[in-house]
């Protein structure tokens, strides 16, 4: 088996795995925060397959399909974002504060993807840089609110933490 036919094989499997997470979590009636990660499993298996169509050796070859790519792959920081911010204040988020955080980026990836200016992918960049720093530090800071809540709300004897 070559590389290519490996390479092939690998990002199979990966769809397969997050189209089958995805399907799991979506399918089943829980809570927000388990239905966001079966919308963050679709899409990254799309991204898979988008990625997919243009292997081997197409990164190395045209920058501006890589930038293309990229903007689509990037579509997912607020995502992981949202996952996040259910997992520490379940509850707060509502359909509009969702909308809020995904608009931004989304935004900029069309633009790009429709107008190829690299101001817009680079301003996309750098919020994905903010979102992600900001998520971090509100992280640290909503952490131990969260354990203290789970202290209040539970019995404690099971040692239950986000964690």
């Amino acid at each position: 088996m070559n590389d290519t036919n490996l390479l092939y094989l690998v990002y199979g499997m990966c769809i397969m795995f997050h189209l089958m997470m995805g399907w799991v979590f979506c399918c089943r009636k829980q809570g927000l925060a388990k239905k966001l990660i079966g919308l963050l499993m679709l899409l990254v298996a799309v991204q898979y397959a988008k990625d997919l169509v243009f292997l081997p050796g197409f990164y190395a070859a045209d920058p501006i399909m890589e930038r293309i790519t990229s903007s689509i792959d990037i579509v997912t920081v607020p995502l992981y974002v949202l996952i996040l911010i259910e997992f520490c204040r379940p509850g707060w988020l509502s359909k509009m504060r969702a909308f809020l955080l995904e608009t931004p980026i989304l935004l900029l990836s069309l633009l790009y993807l429709l107008l190829r200016i690299d101001i817009f992918f680079e301003a996309m960049v750098v919020l994905s840089i903010i979102y992600g720093i900001g998520c971090a530090l509100w992280t640290l800071r909503e952490l131990p609110r969260y354990h203290r809540r789970l202290k209040e709300e539970y019995s404690y004897d099971e040692d239950i933490n986000l964690h």
